[in-house]
C-alpha cells in the first residue's frame, strides 16, 4: 500500500493498467478523467464495481489536486506548500498562510476519510457583541478577589486560584486584541479574505454543493476548540467522504 495518503499520478496510472482486463471502456474513461482531473469525484457517481480501495487512492489524488488547480486558479500568484505523505496542502500570499486543504484519512478502512474547508466571514455586528462580551469579562476577572486567603496568607488552593485567573485575563485580553485588529482592514487583508472565500467557493462548486446543505454535527461543536460564537464548524456526508465546513467570523 502507498506510504502517502495521496499518490502519485504515476502509480495511479500504473494501477489503473493492470485493472483493464476487468473493466469496461466507460469505467476505464471514467477513473482515467478522475486521475487526469477533468471533474471531481464527489460532483460525480461512484463505480461501485472498482475495489475499495483503489477508487479510494484514486479519489483522494482527484480531490487533492483538484483544489490545487482551483486555487491557481482564483490567484496565480499564491504560492502552494504540499505535504502528499500527510494529504495536506497549505497556500501562502506573500509569507502569510492563507489556507489549509487537508484529507484526513484513518487507518480503519471503513472509516470516513474527512475534508477540511475553510470560509471567513466579515459580521461587524457580532463582532461588537463579542467585544463586549469580552471586555465586561475582562473587567470581572480583574475585581475577583481570591477566596482562598486565609489570615493574609496564601494557601495551595489561592496560589491555584491566582495561577487560573491569570491565565483566563491573558486569554480574554488576547481576544480582545483579536476582535479590534478586524476593526479596519487593510487592502492586502481584505484581499487575503477574498481569495480565503473564492477558494472555499471554487471548491464547494466543483463538488456540487450549496452552503445550506451542511449541517450542525452535535460530535464535532461539542469539542472546546469549536465552542466558540466567532466560529462555527458544520459537515456534509458525500460518499465516503465527511467535507467538514470552518467558519471564522470576524
Amino acid at each position: 500500500m502507498n506510504k502517502n495518503i495521496i499518490a502519485s499520478k504515476k502509480e495511479l496510472l500504473s494501477l489503473l493498467k493492470s485493472y483493464n482486463s476487468r473493466f469496461n471502456q466507460e469505467t476505464i474513461g471514467y477513473l482515467n478523467g478522475l486521475i487526469e482531473l477533468e471533474f471531481s469525484i464527489l460532483n460525480n457517481q461512484f463505480f461501485q464495481i472498482v475495489p475499495s480501495d483503489f477508487m479510494k487512492q484514486i479519489a483522494r489524488y482527484n480531490l487533492f489536486n483538484r483544489a490545487i488547480k482551483l486555487a491557481t486558479k482564483v490567484n496565480p500568484k499564491l504560492e502552494i506548500i504540499t505535504d502528499r505523505k500527510k494529504g495536506q496542502l497549505y497556500i501562502f500570499f506573500k509569507g502569510y498562510k492563507i489556507y489549509s486543504f487537508i484529507i484526513h484519512s484513518f487507518e480503519d478502512e471503513d472509516a470516513l476519510d474527512m475534508i477540511y474547508l475553510y470560509q471567513i466571514i466579515e459580521d461587524s455586528n457580532l463582532r461588537k457583541e463579542e467585544l463586549e462580551k469580552a471586555k465586561l469579562q475582562l473587567q470581572e476577572l480583574r475585581s475577583e478577589q481570591n477566596p482562598y486567603y486565609q489570615d493574609s496568607q496564601k494557601t495551595k488552593d489561592a496560589y491555584y486560584w491566582e495561577l487560573q485567573r491569570r491565565r483566563s485575563i491573558t486569554a480574554c485580553t488576547d481576544k480582545i486584541i483579536n476582535l479590534n485588529k478586524y476593526a479596519e482592514l487593510n487592502t492586502q487583508e481584505k484581499n487575503i479574505i477574498s481569495d480565503v472565500n473564492n477558494i472555499y467557493q471554487e471548491i464547494i462548486d466543483d463538488y456540487g454543493l450549496t452552503n445550506t446543505e451542511f449541517t450542525t454535527q452535535e460530535q464535532i461543536c461539542s469539542l472546546p476548540q469549536y465552542q466558540n460564537n466567532m466560529q462555527k464548524t458544520l459537515a456534509k456526508k458525500i460518499g465516503e467522504f465527511e467535507i467538514i465546513k470552518n467558519i471564522k467570523y470576524i
